[in-house]
């Protein structure tokens, strides 16, 4: 999510600092030319985009020190702010110490767009409807029923890599 965000921002112009805790992804943003920084001193007087899928990423602390914050993913309760919140315009509200909060810390990137791009929207229902439409050109073959999972489910690890498989 994160890559994606920083690709977005920079071909829009934006300077685009990364903050990264994993040494790996912390040098493959190097590569990719960007300036790893501390998440503390990138954020002052900036934009700050959580795209770390926790909660409490973005302290009241941190969100004090930026600009406005945002979550690109979302997770309930991924940026803390101080105080209550004041309306400035339609999803975006200021807090206490004055930070610009957008969207009250949900999913920006979703919400901002009005739900999810259109070429996604496309490809899941030509999917459901040519599921669909194989399901009434043979309906004896699929018929409505359940399946039972047996056995170990293994979670997929941080990543997208699979799991060993258990012999």
């Amino acid at each position: 999510m994160g890559e994606g965000v920083a690709a977005h921002l920079r071909a829009l112009g934006v300077t685009v600092s990364v903050s990264e805790i994993d040494p790996v992804r912390a040098l493959l943003a190097t590569h990719d030319g960007y300036d790893v920084v501390r998440v503390e001193d990138g954020a002052v007087g900036a934009l700050v985009v959580s795209a770390t899928g926790w909660p409490g990423t973005v302290t009241p602390h941190l969100s004090r020190l930026a600009k406005a914050v945002a979550v690109a993913g979302g997770t309930p309760g991924e940026i803390a702010w101080n105080g209550a919140l004041v309306p400035v315009v339609p999803q975006v509200d200021r807090d206490e110490d004055g930070t610009l909060i957008l969207d009250r810390g949900g999913c920006i990137n979703v919400t901002a767009a009005e739900g999810n791009p259109i070429e996604i929207m496309d490809l899941s229902f030509a999917t459901q409807a040519g599921r669909g439409g194989r399901g009434c050109d043979h309906p004896s073959r699929h018929r409505p029923h359940r399946r039972v999972l047996r056995g170990h489910c293994p979670r997929r690890r941080h990543g997208g890599t699979h799991p060993r498989r258990r012999p």
